[in-house]
């Protein structure tokens, strides 16, 4: 008696092993039906994920995917149910998950020589070999179903107990790998999108710790970095080419902690190795928690003599600038000064004073760096590829 526990149990551990793998590597599934079919001594087990994009559980995985046929998939997946098992849909949804129903019992019939006759069902006993079909509902909450389907070699009401106990100990764990695997798929998609996203920006992108250490970065900040004018990356960590730049940027990292920062976008300037003019670096706050812990942080870097990253193309969208006062907009943007504005446009430097006074009025900017806030803010940031 000993020994058959033991037999038992480990034959157990393998099954509940195997579906814990099948979180991350939904190839091993089939594997992980084979298993169960075996153990439950059940010809043939099934899982149907549900399918959000469709709104219907969809057959997934099989220990005898090749043996069934195409009429039959067609009847597990849910696309062609007949109206006999439309029923047994039905009638399982609103059941409790966990608690493996036969269809008599299903069906409220004492035997499946009980049941109306359907072909389907026919048909795949028949390509399984099994006797009786049956399921049980995985999820605990929500609408959704997936669902665990047997055919077992009983008829209903010789089902043993412990075979009933042992589904029941099973599909919770089931149930919780399958959504946990769906939660982990959707992120990463989520993730691979937001990648896609950031490469698509024309200027450096990164989300790191208030410690500078990268946690997502584009494409043109890899270059950027490796470019090594103005800032670089050090083992995973966003470390300034100039050591007042890095104080500069510690004190930035410092501020978008304090409350008053949330709602605010901070700027500071890189000094460049190659004498460009100096690097614009935005950042802003994403995320902070009610515990008071550091949240993570958004940086922007711009390079103020690349025209596609860094341009005052949004602020003559507003409408509010004369041709002249939208000229020396882009320059200071790009981070002239008054004098170099002055000697290009072939003026004094008291007329590119006023209309610096007169632009910065109309739109309601105080300084310069609200000027470049309002242009960075009303600017694409997605690169343009008709200018490729």
């Amino acid at each position: 008696m000993q020994k058959n526990l033991i037999v038992e149990n480990t034959d157990l551990a393998k099954v509940l092993h195997a579906v814990v793998e099948a979180t991350l590597r939904p190839e091993r599934w089939d594997g992980v039906c084979k298993l169960l079919g075996e153990y439950l001594d059940a010809p043939l087990a099934l899982i149907s994920e549900y399918d959000s994009s469709k709104q219907t559980s969809q057959l997934k995985y099989g220990s005898k995917p090749s043996t069934l046929s195409n009429v039959v998939l067609d009847n597990l997946t849910g696309d062609r149910l007949s109206t006999y098992d439309q029923l047994v849909h039905q009638r399982l949804i609103v059941s409790n998950s966990g608690i493996y129903f036969s269809e008599a019992e299903l069906h409220e019939v004492s035997s499946e020589t009980a049941l109306p006759y359907d072909q389907y069902r026919a048909d795949s006993l028949a390509v399984s070999g099994g006797l009786a079909r049956g399921g049980l509902k995985l999820n605990q909450i929500g609408p959704i179903m997936d669902v665990l389907s047997l055919h077992l070699k009983h008829f209903t009401p010789k089902i043993p107990d412990r075979l009933r106990a042992d589904i029941a100990l099973i599909s919770p764990v089931i149930g919780s790998s399958i959504e946990n695997g769906r939660i982990v798929r959707n992120l990463s998609r989520g993730h691979s999108n937001l990648l896609d996203a950031f490469d698509l920006f024309d200027f450096g992108a990164v989300i790191c710790d208030a410690d500078g250490r990268i946690t997502i970065s584009n494409a043109r900040f890899c270059d950027m970095a490796n470019d090594r004018d103005g800032f670089k990356d050090i083992s995973g960590t966003i470390v300034p080419t100039h050591l007042d730049d890095e104080l500069g940027l510690a004190r930035l990292m410092s501020d978008l902690q304090a409350e008053s920062a949330l709602s605010k976008n901070l700027m500071v300037t890189m000094r460049r190795r190659s004498g460009k003019r100096p690097m614009v670096v935005k950042a802003a706050i994403i995320r902070g928690t009610p515990l008071g812990s550091r949240g993570s942080i958004l940086l922007l870097f711009l390079d103020p003599d690349n025209n596609d990253q860094l341009n005052a193309e949004g602020l003559e969208r507003l409408g509010l600038l004369s041709a002249a006062e939208f000229e020396i907009c882009e320059m200071l943007v790009r981070g002239y000064q008054t004098s170099e504005i002055s000697t290009v446009r072939d003026t004094s430097i008291a007329t590119v004073r006023s209309q610096i006074k007169s632009a910065s009025a109309k739109l309601a900017c105080t300084s310069r760096l609200d000027l470049l806030r309002l242009a960075m803010a009303t600017s694409a940031p997605i690169r343009n590829y008709a200018k490729k």
